[in-house]
């Protein structure tokens, strides 16, 4: 999850203070499942010279005694634990990560791939919840991920999705839909998006070299009888029933954007459950 992408947030807040802060102390946490360390502390710097706008000016140290603010509940706040009210953000330090290959595949919407459609819902499930079925690694699994709609399946790294498509339609004896499963995107070659944004880019329209914010924002609420819910899996892992459940009160495919994993890039400084 991007929040926990975040390292360091400067922002101003309602006081009037400019303040950045972020982790300063951690520690293992892998025996618990975590993939990232637990954040133990977190600590922050004020500004002294507001009044100064060179940024390469800037002076940071201890805040005043009365800034009565405890920057590990701001920690907490400012990534997900509230409402918007705690300030303006005004910068972001986020982990980079090692470009690996990029892959991007989608299924046929055509008439011939029509039929095929609930075999791939089911496919992109077992993919993600019970990858072990699919003779795929955990590790290849959350290396994936795949929107509600359009029908994409994104990979990063070394993954053979169509061989585990093949091998899938295979056990449903559907082998002749193969081909409905097509590969669009792939960075080996030289003239490819290197990535999804880069996929996504704009080459013209109102915001050129930009990536579209798809689906656009909406002011209105989730409408009557739909809620966006995480799924833990462990509650996956309970029943070979559950997939068959899920897909059941799903509004078409469910949204697998985290993997399967998101507790588990969670330094547990933040709203995000602390369950599997």
């Amino acid at each position: 999850m991007g929040v926990d992408q975040v390292l360091q947030v400067e922002m101003v807040l309602p006081n009037g203070y400019h303040v950045k802060f972020g982790p300063t102390e951690w520690e293992d946490a892998s025996a618990d499942g975590f993939a990232v360390p637990r954040t133990r502390v977190v600590s922050g710097v004020c500004r002294s010279n507001s009044d100064e706008h060179d940024e390469e000016k800037w002076i940071w140290g201890a805040c005043p005694d009365d800034f009565d603010i405890d920057f590990g509940d701001l920690w907490f706040a400012v990534r997900g634990g509230g409402g918007g009210t705690w300030g303006v953000v005004t910068s972001v330090s986020l982990q980079l990560h090692d470009i690996l290959p990029y892959n991007l595949f989608k299924i046929s919407l055509s008439e011939e791939c029509s039929a095929i459609f609930p075999t791939y819902v089911g496919f992109v499930a077992t993919h993600f919840t019970k990858p072990s079925l699919l003779n795929v690694t955990t590790e290849r699994s959350l290396a994936c991920s795949s929107p509600n709609f359009p029908p994409l399946f994104a990979c990063y790294g070394e993954v053979d999705v169509k061989r585990t498509w093949t091998n899938f339609l295979e056990l449903n004896n559907a082998t002749n839909y193969a081909a409905c499963l097509e590969h669009v995107v792939d960075s080996s070659s030289d003239e490819a998006a290197k990535s999804f944004p880069e996929s996504e880019i704009n080459d013209d329209g109102r915001f050129p070299g930009k990536v579209p914010d798809a689906p656009a924002p909406s002011t209105g609420p989730t409408p009557p009888g739909f809620a966006n819910v995480l799924v833990p899996q462990s509650w996956i892992d309970e029943s070979e029933e559950s997939i068959d459940t899920l897909l059941e009160y799903s509004d078409g495919l469910p949204y697998y954007s985290f993997g399967v994993a998101t507790y588990s890039f969670s330094d547990q400084a933040n709203s995000l459950p602390q369950t599997a």
